[in-house]
Order: C-alpha cells, then structure tokens, then sequence
C-alpha cells in the first residue's frame, strides 16, 4: 500500500489540520496493517518525487499480493489537481500505473485507489472535460476508485476515513470490499452536512469479489 499525505505544512486550519490528518492516518496504517498490507507512508512530497515514488512502487513483483492500494491525502483537490509540495498534480500521474499494461505481475488482481480532497470544479485532461475527478478508462481493469470528501471541522467520529476505518474492522468478516465502500459512502452521506456540495465518488471495474483477510 502506497499512501501519499499531501496536506502540506500551511494548510487551512494550520495545526489543527495536521494533528487530525496524522490521527487518520495513524489509524488507517493500523487498519491496513492488520489485513496483512504493508503500508508505505510519504508526506508532503514534491510533484516530481510522488511521481519517483509511484514508478518504484509500481516496478515490484507482486506476485505473492493479492491486490495493492494507493491513497492520497490532500486537503484541495481543485479542478481535479491534488496538492504537492511545489504546487498540484495531476491524478493521470497515478492512474497511467494502475492498469495490467505496465506490471504484468499485477494482471487480474485489484487495484485499489483513494481519495480524500475537497473536490470543486471541472477537470481537463487531453481535450476533455470531466466534473470533479479523471475516470476510470477501458484500460483501467480491475480498479476501483474510492473518493471520498475531506471533513476535518465535525466530530473525529464523522471524519470520512475513520468511517472507512471502521467500516473495515467492523465488516471485513462478513462483507467484501466493495460492500464495505458502499456502506462508507452511506455513513459518512449521512453525517457530512458541510460538504454536502462535496462528491462521494465510487467507480468499479473489479472482475471479481475482492475481500480482506486478518493477519
């Protein structure tokens, strides 16, 4: 598991944020962890070494994984443009890896990519235009596409990703993952009232059932 925490060292709300961001973030590694991922964690990186992490990433053997996930952690994510230390970047950077053209030890498995960013306006990408985030394209098989709205003024309990956390522990025994996305997505519609203007997007293009298994 590869996880990029974009937040930055000046981002709205100032201290406040980064404390919340690393209690996330400490317990989704603890969450991971216990389902048997081996959880990379890189902060505030500029655009060019995130792309450098995600090609090192990428260049593995992962035939003895069942399935990978990337997630980023940004706080803006206007126009579809994530945060990095130097300015934003483009999901395509991640996207272009997740597809069973450039490891072929990754061919049939899941690939697994979330989001938290406050999402607001179109995205342009070769001469088109999507609403807040890059689709998931015929070449992109088995992926799925979790993002989720950023909600660090409520409650922790009403923070998206600690529902995604709970989620988790709370139904892995008994549901798949995709089960498990789409009840987050019913909780964290239920309790995020300020960024209701905010999408929950869940894009699928998984082959088969996908679950999660304790160490």
């Amino acid at each position: 598991m590869l996880m990029f925490v974009q937040i930055l060292s000046d981002p709205p709300g100032g201290c406040r944020i980064i404390e919340l961001t690393n209690q996330d973030v400490a317990e989704l590694v603890k969450t991971f962890t216990s389902f048997r991922f081996e959880v990379d964690v890189h902060t505030d990186l500029t655009c060019s070494q995130l792309d450098q992490k995600c090609q090192e990433f990428f260049q593995r053997d992962f035939r003895q994984y069942g399935a990978v996930v990337v997630m980023v952690l940004s706080f803006d994510g206007t126009n579809g443009q994530l945060s990095a230390l130097d300015g934003r970047f483009s999901e395509s950077i991640i996207l272009r890896h997740l597809t069973d053209y450039l490891n072929p030890t990754l061919h049939a498995k899941p690939k697994i990519y979330i989001t938290e960013a406050n999402r607001t306006g179109p995205v342009v990408f070769m001469n088109r235009q999507f609403q807040h985030s890059l689709p998931l394209e015929e070449h992109h098989q088995d992926v799925l596409s979790f993002h989720l709205p950023c909600n660090y003024y409520g409650t922790i309990k009403r923070r998206p990703l600690l529902l995604l956390c709970d989620n988790i522990n709370s139904m892995a025994d008994t549901s798949d993952f995709v089960s498990i996305l789409k009840k987050t997505v019913e909780d964290a519609t239920k309790t995020i009232g300020l960024f209701e203007d905010v999408p929950i997007e869940l894009s699928n293009t998984l082959s088969k059932e996908m679950r999660l298994a304790k160490s």
